[in-house]
């Protein structure tokens, strides 16, 4: 185990994002934090993620908290107007079904952010490891739905210690595939 301030993490990782969290406290971005520690009983996600805790915002992973805290920062330099998180869009209204004259409930996405920039543009963003075919499909249905937002699906790259679209990601890896076999 890692330790930093008298908390033991599983990973040199967990303690670079503890050093990131302290920082943005004493920023004044945000207020608290609690990253998932050795013993504390947690377990992981169906998807392999530990939940983490911010200005008491539960989030479903540690990436998806981090990123909470890499848009406090922006709002609070300046850089972005606002944010929200949990954002619920309707993708297919409920409806009585005519063959079984039962009501089939709405599908919804749930994005995990909305960013308000200062020019008023909204962009949908959703943190992910990694894209379910769930997910892949309520992506169609919300760019289709709401093609006047901006949509982006990203992940915390740490070769670059950037935010960057898993587009980009898979398609970096793709090339880099591609090369390797060429070389």
């Amino acid at each position: 185990p890692h330790t930093i301030d008298g908390i033991r993490y599983k990973s040199g990782t967990l303690v670079k994002i503890h050093e990131e969290m302290k920082q943005a406290i004493t920023d004044g971005w945000i207020k608290s934090f609690t990253l998932p520690q050795v013993g504390d009983g947690q377990k992981k996600s169906k998807f392999g993620a530990y939940k983490a805790e911010v200005d008491g915002f539960i989030f479903d992973s540690v990436m998806e908290a981090r990123f909470y805290v890499y848009l406090s920062g922006l709002r609070y330099r300046g850089e972005i107007r606002s944010f929200d998180r949990q954002v619920t869009y309707e993708l297919q209204p409920k409806f009585r079904s005519k063959v079984t004259d039962k009501v089939v409930l709405p599908i919804t996405y749930i994005a995990d952010f909305c960013i308000i920039a200062n020019d008023g543009t909204q962009t949908v963003v959703d943190v992910k490891g990694k894209e379910t075919d769930v997910f892949l499909m309520k992506k169609k249905m919300m760019q289709y739905r709401y093609p006047e937002l901006r949509f982006l699906c990203i992940q915390w790259r740490a070769s670059t210690g950037t935010w960057e679209d898993l587009e980009d990601i898979k398609a970096a890896r793709r090339k880099a595939k591609r090369s390797k076999k060429v070389g």
